[in-house]
C-alpha cells in the first residue's frame, strides 16, 4: 500500500475493524476487501487493531500497524464448507464473535473509529449504545449489498429460502445503515440500493497489482478461471464450463485453466480442464491465457477473480453477478448472461489484443481500483467523520 511522503503520521488515532476472518490469509473476496482496508487506513496514519473470527489462536501482527486478535477461536468452525452455507457453522461464528466483543469492547470503545464490514456483523453495532458521546465513530462497509444478490431469472424458480435471505439481509442492511455513522460500498450502484438516508460513500474494492502486463505470447486456445474448489459457485461454473461453454463448435479447440485449490473438485475433473492449484501471484499461471472467464450464476459478493485478470490486462468474460462492484473498463470486459456466454467467449477471444491494449486495460483498472484509488476514498471518509466529529478525528 502507498504511502504519502513525508514525516512518519500521527499513531494515536486508531481504527478497529470487524472481520469476517483471519487478515493476510487473503484466501476469499471478503477477506482481501478487510485486509486492504486495514492496510488502507494503516497507511493514512492509524493504528488498526482487527477483531476476526478465525482459528488461530493468537495475536498476530500481518502488516505494519495492523494487529490482529482472535475474537474466540475454541468455537470457530476448522472445516472448509464444500457444500452451501453451514447455519450451524454460521452460527458458532457469530457466538465467537459476541465473546470477541465482550473479551475486547473497553479497548474498541476507547477507540476512535469502528468499522464494520459486511452486515453479518451487526451484532457489532450494541457498542454504539455503550460510546462515549461521538467516539467512536462507526463505519458500515456494506461490501456488496447482499438484499439484493440473487435475481430471478427466465425459467428459474426462486424459493422461499432465497426470498426468506433476501428479506433478512434487507432488514440488516437497513438496520446497520441507519445506526452507522457512515456507510461505505464498492460502487455507487450500490450506494443508491441502500433503503436508509444516511450518508454513503463508495470506497473500490481492490486486489495486488501486476508489475509484469501483456509481455508474454498468450494462447489463443486457453482461457482461464480463477477459484478454489472448495467454494460451491466456483464448482458449478466449472462444470459450465465443461458441459457447456467448451462443448459448443466454435470452441471445442479451447482447454480452460483452473487456478486455485483444486480440493472439491472432484465432479468437473475433465480432459479439457487443467487444474494447476493455488498461486500466491496468478500472474505466473495467467501470463499465456487468452481470456479469463468468470460464469458465476451466484457471488459472495465481491468479485476478486474478474478484479485480478483485468489488472493484469487480460480480456475477461463474466456474468452480472462476476461484474458486481467492479468500475466496466473502456475495453476488455465482456459482460454476458450464462445463455450467451459462448457466443460472447468467442468475440471475445477474436478480438485484437497486443500488449499495449492489454497495458492500457491494466492502468486504468489500476486508477480505479488500485491502492491509491482505495485511500484516497477511505481518506474522504475519514474527513467526512473528522467533520461529524472533529474532537475525535483531529
Amino acid at each position: 500500500m502507498p504511502r504519502v511522503a513525508g514525516a512518519e503520521p500521527d499513531r494515536s488515532r486508531t481504527v478497529w475493524l470487524i472481520s469476517f476472518g483471519p487478515i493476510g490469509s487473503s484466501s476469499d473476496g471478503y477477506l482481501i476487501r478487510a485486509e486492504t482496508n486495514a492496510n488502507a487506513l494503516a497507511s493514512l496514519g492509524f493504528e488498526v487493531s482487527v477483531l476476526e473470527i478465525a482459528t488461530r489462536n493468537r495475536i498476530v501482527t500481518p502488516a505494519a500497524h495492523v494487529t490482529a486478535y482472535p475474537a474466540f477461536p475454541a468455537i470457530v468452525p476448522r472445516n472448509r464448507l464444500l457444500g452451501p452455507l453451514d447455519l450451524i457453522a454460521d452460527l458458532r461464528g457469530q457466538v465467537a464473535l459476541t465473546i470477541g466483543l465482550i473479551r475486547y469492547g473497553r479497548r474498541i470503545r476507547k477507540g476512535d473509529v469502528v468499522v464494520v464490514e459486511g452486515g453479518l456483523l451487526a451484532l457489532a453495532f450494541m457498542l454504539k449504545a455503550f460510546r462515549r458521546r461521538h467516539k467512536p465513530a462507526f463505519v458500515f462497509d456494506l461490501i456488496t449489498l447482499m438484499s439484493r444478490l440473487h435475481r430471478d431469472r427466465p425459467g428459474d424458480i426462486c424459493g422461499w429460502q432465497c426470498r426468506f435471505r433476501r428479506r433478512v439481509w434487507r432488514i440488516l442492511e437497513h438496520i446497520c445503515t441507519s445506526v452507522a455513522d457512515v456507510s461505505t460500498a464498492g460502487n455507487a450502484k450500490e450506494i443508491e440500493g441502500l433503503s436508509s438516508n444516511g450518508e454513503a460513500r463508495v470506497v473500490p474494492h481492490i486486489v495486488p497489482e501486476s508489475h509484469s502486463i501483456g509481455q508474454h505470447p498468450e494462447d489463443p486456445n486457453l482461457v482461464g478461471f480463477l477459484g478454489n474448489g472448495t467454494v460451491g459457485p466456483n464448482r458449478e461454473a466449472v462444470e459450465f464450463m465443461t458441459s457447456v461453454v467448451l462443448m459448443h463448435p466454435g470452441l471445442k479447440a479451447m482447454r480452460c485453466r483452473v487456478i486455485g485449490d483444486a480440493t472439491g473438485y472432484q465432479q468437473e475433473r475433465s480432459s479439457s480442464v487443467d487444474f494447476v492449484g493455488t498461486f500466491a501471484d496468478p500472474s505466473e499461471p495467467l501470463k499465456d491465457v487468452s481470456v479469463c472467464c468468470a460464469p458465476m450464476r451466484e457471488t459472495g459478493g465481491v468479485s476478486t477473480k474478474v478484479l485480478t485478470s483485468l489488472m493484469r490486462g487480460k480480456r475477461t468474460v463474466c456474468t452480472p453477478e462476476a461484474a458486481r462492484g467492479i468500475a466496466v473498463p473502456p475495453n476488455g470486459l465482456w459482460v454476458a448472461e450464462l445463455p450467451l456466454f459462448a457466443e460472447t467467449l468467442i468475440a471475445a477471444v477474436s478480438t485484437e489484443w497486443p500488449p499495449d491494449k492489454a497495458q492500457a486495460l491494466a492502468d486504468w483498472m489500476s486508477f480505479h481500483h488500485g491502492p491509491r484509488a482505495l485511500m484516497t476514498a477511505w481518506k474522504g471518509v475519514v474527513e467526512s467523520l473528522t467533520a461529524w466529529n472533529g474532537a475525535a478525528l483531529p
